[in-house]
């Protein structure tokens, strides 16, 4: 049996949310606090990958100084942001990372993230893909505060799809981690408000309980997915699903999940990232605007057709494979190529499993043993990804 929400459970879930959404719209580039981090960022911000140095430009007249620099595998617009917020390089906070094993590699990764950015200090350096608490080690602690220290980086940050699981470890280290990046948009923290729903199940990997410690602890938080990967996903019927998703329809759909996070008063910023000029124009006219009723029906709506493609990433189906495959992390890297449009992505993820892993073919299994609880189609979702991706 699934925790897999209708309409109209999404739409009561959603009006039952007063402690985690702003009745109203936000300033949204209004700089506030990020946690105890010592920095202030605007609750818009920019996810960089854009090669129009224009769009950096608009960003900064508009009042956003949140810049998500995480280049995952690709640098190259790197130096054309370091470039383009140079001459106003005080007002804006520049956010990119490593994933490096030891406190060496680390320091390393700054300088050369430095150099990259043309910059003498990263405002906020993260450690990416920190799923399991044996991942934030004493040694790279260690770099962070070093790095801090010599003036390379202002505050730490942690990247994280399990929340649940480093929580603990997390406080501990408080003192030098200022902020974490996690899911946060309209298709998973709505269940939350969801009596059915086990608290746990409710957020990726964690729940309500798990924020309000992390919130406590004075650790900001950084919204990632924020537009569920464009909500362009790929069902058997694709003439159907891209019909369903031209034009108009498509573009309310995503600016009311734009509105939606931007009136969580438990995220301190969501970077949205842009393909050009007028998607960013677009951004910046729905942070403005009211989150109405026409916009829950059309995230309840959005809710139900993506549901059998989408994975939450709440974790709950790890371990669960018979072939030992990590579900959710192929998902997320279909949703790379699928969803964000970056099949090389995608594909240089899933080259980094076992080899034993990436052969497998969900086809030759007699049953699949994976229960979504939110009603994904695992096992179509995952041969559609050894399909598209290996």
């Amino acid at each position: 049996m699934t925790a897999k929400l209708t309409r109209r459970q999404w739409l009561a879930a959603s009006l039952c949310l007063p402690s985690a959404l702003a009745a109203g719209p936000r300033d949204w580039n209004r700089p506030a606090p990020l946690g105890k981090s010592g920095l202030k960022v605007t609750p818009l911000g920019l996810g960089c990958g854009v090669l129009d140095a224009n769009v950096y430009q608009k960003a900064v007249d508009a009042g956003i100084n949140y810049f998500h620099c995480l280049p995952y595998g690709q640098e190259t617009f790197l130096e054309l942001v370091g470039k383009a917020v140079k001459p106003v390089r005080s007002r804006v906070v520049l956010a990119c990372g490593g994933n490096q094993g030891n406190k060496k590699d680390l320091l390393e990764q700054v300088e050369k993230r430095l150099k990259n950015l043309g910059t003498d200090y990263i405002d906020l350096f993260y450690l990416t893909s920190k799923h399991k608490p044996e991942a934030i080690t004493d040694e790279l602690m260690e770099a962070l505060r070093a790095a801090k220290q010599a003036g390379k980086i202002r505050a730490g940050a942690l990247s994280t799809h399990g929340l649940a699981a480093i929580v603990p470890r997390l406080l501990e280290v408080r003192e030098v981690v200022g902020a974490i990046m996690i899911v946060c948009n309209f298709a998973t923290w709505v269940q939350a408000a969801d009596p059915n729903v086990p608290p746990r199940a409710s957020l990726p990997g964690g729940g309500w309980e798990d924020i309000t410690k992390v919130r406590k602890a004075g650790i900001g938080i950084v919204a990632m997915k924020a537009l569920v990967g464009g909500l362009q996903f790929a069902p058997p019927d694709r003439q159907a699903w891209a019909k369903s998703l031209e034009g108009p329809s498509r573009q309310a759909a995503l600016a009311a999940a734009l509105k939606w996070v931007l009136r969580n008063e438990q995220v301190d910023t969501a970077p949205v990232a842009v393909d050009d000029a007028q998607q960013f124009e677009r951004n910046l006219k729905t942070a403005a605007e009211p989150f109405t009723d026409a916009d829950k029906q059309r995230l309840a709506a959005a809710v139900e057709r993506i549901s059998p493609y989408y994975c939450r990433m709440c974790q709950r189906c790890e371990g669960a494979c018979r072939s030992g495959l990590p579900v959710s992390d192929v998902m997320r890297f279909l949703m790379y190529a699928e969803g964000y449009g970056n099949i090389e992505r995608g594909r240089r993820e899933f080259q980094r499993l076992p080899q034993e892993l990436r052969a497998v073919r969900c086809g030759d299994c007699p049953g699949c043993t994976v229960r979504c609880p939110n009603g994904v189609r695992v096992r179509e979702r995952l041969s559609r990804a050894q399909t598209v991706l290996a």
